[in-house]
């Protein structure tokens, strides 16, 4: 369930490096068979969207209030975009985050498993918690999690009969403070926590996510999802480039004290 994609300080820098980067590779089956026409000339285009899905019912029930708070901005934002926002209601968020953690669990082991086998003790011992994990689940609760991976696609393209897009925050809390982990107490942040409940959208609908930033809640960033099928790639792009230039910017970090030598 991996996605791959730009990390950069700019729309038009990670559509710059999409363009770069998409297209059919002879030596990734994973790639479609299809040429790739860039993005980035008309990314000042219409975005032409017209309706956005927004999960109001995990919003309101995950969500931190400055998360809240700066999400109901990038709404009005959106809609000064022409963007028509409607309820939608997904199904059970822990159904989706178990289904989600399952299928990553048993991905992740199957996928380091040769690797783990040799260089074992190079690995962290979060991720060594993970890859170990994932070959303790049966292979009927693997065939569950499968199976309602198939109803979340289902329900996605029910859904996307009526919308273009959902629109949501991309976590719902700001960046915790790194602790140091103590497995004997607790498992792995990474399978305990349910911050990437609005990400399960993408992983387990097999769709494209952009996510923006929309401005500070305590100091921290947050950020705004925009996810939807392969149909309207482009138009995600050109709405979040629209978006970019009316949400507040992240403020420039400060510069780094030269260290001695």
């Amino acid at each position: 369930m991996d996605h791959v994609g730009p990390i950069a300080a700019s729309m038009f820098d990670a559509v710059a490096m999409l363009d770069a980067i998409a297209g059919f590779d002879a030596q990734d089956p994973a790639t479609l068979e299809e040429r790739w026409e860039p993005a980035l000339p008309t990314l000042s285009a219409p975005h032409e969207l017209r309706r956005a899905g927004v999960p109001r019912r995990w919003i309101e029930a995950t969500c931190t209030a400055g998360v809240g708070a700066r999400f109901d901005e990038a709404c009005k934002t959106a809609q000064r975009a022409g963007l028509q926002l409607v309820d939608i209601d997904p199904p059970d968020a822990i159904d989706l985050l178990n289904a989600l953690r399952l299928i990553a669990l048993v991905e992740t082991q199957v996928a380091h498993e040769e690797r783990f086998a040799k260089v074992g003790e190079r690995y962290s011992d979060e991720l060594k918690a993970l890859v170990r994990l994932g070959g303790y689940i049966p292979a009927p609760h693997y065939v569950k999690a499968q199976q309602l991976r198939a109803r979340v696609r289902a329900w996605l393209r029910d859904q996307f009969k009526d919308i273009d897009l959902i629109l949501s925050p991309t976590m719902p809390i700001v960046a915790p403070r790194i602790a140091e982990p103590n497995f004997q107490q607790s498992p792995p942040s990474v399978v305990a926590d349910s911050s990437g409940v609005f990400c399960s959208f993408g992983a387990l609908g097999g769709m494209e996510s952009i996510s923006l930033p929309m401005g500070l809640s305590d100091g921290l960033p947050t950020g705004v999802l925009l996810t939807g099928p392969g149909r309207v790639e482009r138009a995600l792009l050109r709405l979040a480039a629209q978006l970019e230039a009316a949400l507040p910017p992240l403020p420039e970090l400060p510069a780094t004290a030269p260290r001695a030598a």
